[in-house]
């Protein structure tokens, strides 16, 4: 099993991609970027399952999920606060 820094870092990295491969692919489509993001998975996956084993694979798959999950739910979030047509700015008093 890996340690668990080490898990948690991976997870991170993986989660990263999401947010950063619209910025490397700026000039391709959506699939693109999917792509992309989907084979960074696979390859971590893969390596994983053959260096250390199958639960340690699939803890890395989940980590990288949530982390990716609650990141869109950070980057939404904040994205709301910061529009100027955020329904909290026009609130009747």
């Amino acid at each position: 099993m890996l340690h668990n820094p080490l898990m948690f870092f991976i997870g991170g990295v993986l989660a990263a991609s999401y947010f950063i491969a619209p910025m490397l692919f700026a000039s391709r489509t959506r699939p693109a970027c999917f792509m992309f993001v989907a084979l960074l998975y696979i390859v971590a996956m893969a390596v994983t399952f053959l260096v250390v084993d199958a639960r340690a694979s699939l803890a890395l798959l989940e980590l990288g999920v949530a982390f990716t999950l609650i990141g869109k739910l950070l980057a939404i979030n904040f994205s709301m606060l910061q529009s100027p047509n955020y329904p909290k700015n026009r609130r009747c008093y």
